[in-house]
């Protein structure tokens, strides 16, 4: 089901020894503070540290602490300094720009996650006498280091960190094993937000685990294009999209336990470099049975974005999981049917750069392009009969690469979406974009709700499997028709379904949470 994907090259690398302040000039320890934020002090560290290049040693993270609910677990870890063609570097600046927080760098990283060496670790913390999750790099521990917990300010991050016997272990270190490669109730709003600017959110935001139709790539590069910092992690990358990702943990194939091990390694990992975790298709990152106590116990937030098939004719009762999230999010108002009391209606987007509208074509014999992801589920028996009582030609496109797919209804007159469910899919809103008009299947009340919500008129024609003749023949015998609806078609999903501000609809949902 899902091609195999290159791996980079394992490279030489380079880490760093950072030197923080002797304990006397440390700043004195403060009581917790429940309501900050987990995450990195950024450029809050007073102490200037000093980098020692090591060809193999340890990073004293003096100025590197992980928090979670106030509490700092300062660890010795790993630095990457240099990546594989595709790596995606942890970027840490020493202090030249005074800002301390781990950057990332913009190209893909692959994780082989049953070749790294971290594991979960279980870390009492005195200060109240509960329990800390931190993800301790085996490497570190083979060399002695100590861990010890920590109570911090807001304005700066203390050491916590000694390692044994450094230099008389260097020869020790030099052997250190290699890691892979890291990066390390009725709907409140339709969240619009179409016409302002929408300041950023300063968080880290992982999208996961899935890319289904390019959806969670192409939300994570609108993101970043307006100064978010948003990264999407998949199990595996898309078939017909093998290069939409910033983490692929390329799960094994076969084998539950093989799986959730790779699984377990990502969340121990990438919990402490997340602010809010942005999930798609009902799927989390380990099971939500524990995903969703975890990151509540971390106080991290969370949103679960449905996008049709995991909700679509399902009871309520087998979605009642998505109390457990701080926000939910639907793409349309039709999926209310399944998901009444969602926090926003966030219609998918597209990145309108690359759709260039394509002017009509007059012809005797207009075409008629209809490309189902599933032939039963979208009703192509129905297509296929009603364009044989009508004189057009039809083009069925399934089961091509999606470049092939859109140069073929780039080409069409006329396009049929589908003729079962309640709304119209991607496809539909990417035949909006290059100018063609389009038949669905629409619910009454969506189509209200959603002109009443964006204020505009949703310009495509509704059409049932039993009318689907009678639909089409206006468009099949009126060339102005096909073209009129055409531009009204890209009107709308420059409204509506532009990347640029369904992204500053997320932006506006974040802020709300964090």
């Amino acid at each position: 089901m899902h091609e195999g994907v290159d791996r980079p090259e394992p490279v030489e690398q380079r880490r760093q020894l950072l030197l923080g302040a002797a304990e006397d000039e440390r700043p004195p320890l403060l009581q917790l503070r429940w309501d900050q934020p987990a995450r990195l002090g950024a450029g809050r560290d007073a102490r200037a540290p000093l980098a020692l290049v090591e060809r193999a040693g340890l990073v004293v993270a003096a100025d590197l602490a992980r928090q979670v609910d106030g509490v700092q677990v300062a660890l010795a870890v790993l630095l990457q300094r240099e990546q594989g063609e595709r790596g995606r570097e942890p970027v840490r600046d020493t202090g030249l720009d005074g800002d301390l927080r781990t950057h990332m760098a913009k190209d893909r990283v692959e994780v082989a996650a049953l070749r790294v060496a971290d594991r979960a670790e279980r870390v009492s913390a005195a200060a109240d006498r509960g329990e800390v999750f931190a993800a301790l790099p085996e490497q570190v521990l083979a060399e002695a280091a100590r861990t010890h917990l920590a109570l911090v300010t807001r304005e700066h991050v203390t050491a916590a960190e000694e390692v044994r016997d450094l230099g008389a272990n260097a020869a020790r270190l030099e052997q250190a094993p290699r890691v892979s490669h890291v990066a390390s109730r009725p709907v409140k709003r339709a969240f619009q937000a179409a016409d302002r600017i929408v300041a950023p959110v300063d968080a880290r935001i992982l999208h996961l685990p899935v890319n289904l139709a390019g959806t969670g790539w192409a939300h994570v590069n609108a993101l970043r294009r307006k100064g978010v910092d948003a990264r999407l992690l998949v199990f595996w990358p898309q078939k017909w999209r093998p290069e939409e990702y910033d983490i692929n943990l390329d799960l094994p194939r076969q084998g539950l336990l093989r799986q959730q091990l790779v699984q377990w390694r990502a969340l121990a990992r990438y919990l402490p470099q997340t602010d809010l975790f942005h999930f798609y298709f009902g799927k989390t990152l380990v099971p939500k049975s524990v995903n969703m106590p975890i990151l509540k116990a971390a106080r991290k937030r969370s949103v679960m974005h449905f996008l049709g098939d995991d909700i679509r004719n399902k009871p309520l009762e087998a979605l009642e999981y998505r109390k457990k999230f701080d926000a939910t999010i639907v793409g349309s108002y039709a999926a209310t049917r399944w998901v009444p009391d969602p926090t926003a209606v966030v219609p998918p987007g597209l990145d309108l750069r690359d759709y260039e509208p394509v002017p009509p074509v007059e012809r005797e014999r207009p075409l008629v392009v209809h490309a189902p992801s599933d032939l039963e589920k979208k009703g192509t028996r129905f297509v296929v009969e009603a364009c044989a009582q009508l004189p057009v030609e039809l083009d069925v496109v399934h089961g091509v690469p999606h470049d092939e797919a859109v140069e073929r209804f780039k080409q069409a007159d006329i396009v049929v979406d589908q003729m079962h469910y309640l709304w119209h899919g991607v496809f539909a809103i990417e035949s909006m974009a290059y100018g063609k008009p389009v038949v669905t299947h629409l619910d009454p009340d969506a189509v209200r709700q959603t002109e009443e919500a964006f204020g505009l008129k949703v310009p495509i024609v509704a059409a049932t499997k039993d009318d689907l003749v009678e639909k089409l023949h206006p468009l099949v015998e009126s060339f102005q028709l096909r073209k009129r609806l055409g531009e009204e078609g890209r009107a709308y999903v420059e409204r509506v379904h532009n990347l640029d501000k369904v992204a500053d609809r997320f932006i506006e949902l974040y802020r709300t949470l964090l």
